[in-house]
């Protein structure tokens, strides 16, 4: 069941496995929530949450940015490598490399435009 973020009159629907990518991959990129007191691992692990969490237009603009910076480094065209037994890759870059990375220019594009939850 995909993920939904809401807003007034904005909803955005993301795939559990993108999401989760997505929060691995902007972690990599240096993105910490701004409620990580005792640990960053526990504080993101309540964005896998569906249960209302609120993210903050601080987190929000913090998580977009950290995607950004992580787009170059993807590569344009899908790779096969390091693929785990399950047969998805294991690394963020891998996952969202090909057409992979329009999602995520998608997913920077609603992260900018503010907080929202995650239902």
């Amino acid at each position: 069941m995909p993920y939904v973020f809401h807003r007034p009159q904005d909803d955005y629907r993301v795939d559990d496995w993108d999401w989760n990518f997505a929060l691995q991959l902007a972690q990599r990129y240096g993105w910490i929530p701004s409620d990580a007191c005792d640990s960053a691992e526990k504080a993101v692990s309540v964005y896998k949450l569906k249960n209302s969490q609120w993210v903050t237009d601080y987190d929000a603009s913090n998580l977009a940015s950290a995607i950004e910076q992580a787009l170059n480094d993807i590569p344009d065209v899908e790779r096969e490598e390091n693929v785990e037994i399950s047969g998805l890759p294991d690394n963020p870059l891998e996952w969202f490399s090909g057409e992979g990375k329009q999602f995520l220019r998608e997913l920077v594009f609603y992260l900018r435009r503010g907080g929202f939850h995650i239902c």
